[in-house]
């Protein structure tokens, strides 16, 4: 009899044993998912902070646009209260100047670039002159010249009629991917790549390879706003050396002319004044911009949040004419999927766009990319830019422009022999 009792009351341990295992992996369970949701719902918290502030970033753009008109030197210069640099930032664009601003908000904190969009050459407004020049410049095979000359006005210009190397709607290359040629002027620089003879290698180049010599990559010296004209304040080196009547041992004029008379980059006397400073030709160039590109990062706890958008300064009031955003995961990554360069990217790519884009909350006017978009729904696929360098460089005007860069020292892209603090 005892030893029953015993029996039992030794059952009786287990099953208690097992249900306290049982309630304590309930228990465990249920703090792990509690833990889960609240760390997710941080990161969403964190990530929505990152894009107000990205948003944030935008209002502050707006802001310095609308005071652009008013903004003049010796004001500023007697103004002990512009920390943030926001009128000097006004001043930079009605010079058209870029301005990069970093404002904190707490925890979190926004950086803002202003720039112009008018710093490339109008694809639309380009001639075929201008067009052998630029890719005799990226070191494209000059066979391949008039098919895509012919083949690009074939897509922009109206009717059917066929150009001697181009391709109307009929063309077994549209037939095969479903789309007809567009007839209208292109919206995107990326718009390039639904026009037959065009390729990511020519507007995001290629290194070297048993195939060829390596090419330069145009979508840098391109762009699709403005009226043809370049703004000398802002362009880069490689879109001056595009046009025929410079070289790189001119350009150290221009870049001077930028510095101001104290040859420091950054302060109030920047900015080319007067086209006639540098001898530059008013129908190719011009000082200031009706086009004006704000790229806006939102970052909080290494959570990143980018708005671009397109302002127009031509009429009574800023209008947004453009918008695109979308997060960026991190800065090894960033170039997969950003427009626009930021300060930690030297080269970068671009993301499906319209996966990212989207209507802005107070939009005036219509984004200019919803006509392709809407023409051409899966055909603007994922764009991966290629990095690096090259390790030959070809011969031509593409080798100046390689040969200037390496000759660089600052981030500005000022040549040392220009600077006259190295004199």
């Amino acid at each position: 009899m005892s030893k029953t009792i015993k029996s039992k009351e030794g059952a009786a341990l287990l099953v208690a044993l097992w249900v306290l295992i049982i309630l304590s992996l309930i228990v465990g369970s249920f703090a792990f998912e509690i833990q889960l949701e609240s760390m997710l719902v941080s990161h969403q918290r964190t990530k929505f902070r990152a894009e107000i502030a990205a948003y944030s970033g935008i209002e502050y753009a707006r802001a310095i646009l609308d005071q652009q008109a008013n903004a003049k030197e010796l004001e500023i210069e007697d103004m002990a209260e512009d920390p943030d640099g926001f009128m000097q930032a006004a001043l930079f664009i009605k010079r058209g100047l870029p301005s990069t601003s970093q404002i904190e908000l707490g925890d979190s904190r926004f950086f803002v670039t202003l720039e112009s969009a008018e710093a490339g050459r109008n694809i639309n407004l380009l001639i075929r002159q201008e067009w052998l020049e630029i890719l005799e410049m990226a070191n494209i095979p000059s066979t391949e010249w008039d098919t895509m000359i012919d083949c690009l006005e074939d897509w922009i210009d109206e009717g059917d009629l066929h150009q001697l190397n181009g391709a109307e709607s009929d063309d077994p290359f549209y037939q095969n991917r479903g789309y007809p040629v567009k007839n209208g002027p292109l919206d995107s620089i990326e718009e390039l790549l639904l026009v037959k003879g065009w390729s990511e290698d020519v507007l995001f180049g290629k290194e070297e390879d048993e195939d060829g010599d390596a090419i330069f990559g145009i979508a840098n010296l391109l762009t699709v706003w403005g009226d043809g004209k370049v703004n000398l304040n802002t362009a880069s080196i490689d879109v001056l050396l595009s046009f025929a009547e410079y070289e790189d041992w001119e350009l150290s004029s221009v870049l001077e002319a930028r510095d101001g008379a104290d040859g420091e980059s950054g302060t109030l006397d920047d900015g080319i004044k007067d086209l006639a400073q540098v001898g530059a030709d008013p129908s190719k160039f011009k000082l200031q911009s009706d086009f004006v590109k704000v790229t806006s990062v939102g970052e909080m706890f290494g959570n990143q949040y980018q708005v671009e958008c397109i302002f127009y300064l031509g009429g009574r009031n800023v209008v947004s004419v453009y918008w695109k955003e979308g997060p960026i995961q991190n800065h090894e990554n960033a170039r997969s999927n950003c427009y626009v360069d930021l300060p930690h990217q030297r080269r970068h790519g671009m993301d499906q766009l319209e996966h990212q884009t989207r209507w802005p909350r107070n939009a005036p006017t219509r984004l200019r990319f919803c006509r392709v978009f809407r023409r051409y729904p899966r055909r603007i696929a994922r764009i991966h830019r290629t990095t690096g360098g090259c390790n030959r460089a070809p011969k031509g005007r593409y080798h100046r422009a390689l040969a200037h860069r390496r000759a660089t020292d600052t981030s500005d892209g000022t040549p040392r022999r220009g600077r006259k603090r190295d004199r």
